[in-house]
C-alpha cells in the first residue's frame, strides 16, 4: 500500500503534510485517521496537528481524534491529544476531565502532553 511507504519518508509524509495544509479535501485525511495501520493513524494524527483549525471542514478531525485520545498505540495518543487541542472548548469541565485522566497515562509523553495542555487551558479562562 502506497500510503505504508509515505508515513514511513519523512519527506513523503511531509509533502502529503502540505497538501493538507494548503487545503487538501480533509476528508481524506479522516480516511486515514481511521485506517487499519497504526503507522498511518500516527501519521494522520500527527498532520491533524499540523493544519490549521479553520481550515473548511477542519471540524470533521473533531469525532476521530476524541476516540483517538483513547486508542491502545501512545504515539496515537499523543499526536490526538494535540491535533484536537485547538478544536476544545477549554471552559468545558470534561475537556478538564479528559486531561486529568490523560495525565495518568502508561506513557510518559502522553502525560507530558495531557499535563501541558491541562495547564495551558486553566491559564486561558
Amino acid at each position: 500500500m502506497e500510503i505504508l511507504e509515505i508515513v514511513k519518508d519523512p519527506d513523503r509524509l511531509n509533502f502529503l503534510a502540505d497538501q493538507f495544509r494548503q487545503g487538501r479535501d480533509i476528508g481524506d485525511l479522516v480516511i486515514l485517521l481511521n485506517s487499519d495501520s497504526d503507522a498511518v493513524v500516527a501519521a494522520a494524527a500527527w498532520i491533524a496537528g499540523e493544519i490549521d483549525n479553520d481550515l473548511p471542514n477542519a471540524q470533521l478531525l473533531v469525532p476521530c481524534l476524541q476516540q483517538l485520545v483513547k486508542h491502545n498505540n501512545p504515539s496515537i495518543r499523543f499526536h490526538a491529544i494535540g491535533a484536537l487541542y485547538p478544536f476544545l472548548n477549554k471552559a468545558d469541565p470534561a475537556v478538564k476531565e479528559m486531561f486529568i485522566q490523560l495525565g495518568s497515562d502508561p506513557d510518559e509523553a502522553v502525560r507530558s502532553i495531557a499535563h501541558a495542555a491541562l495547564r495551558r487551558s486553566q491559564s486561558q479562562k
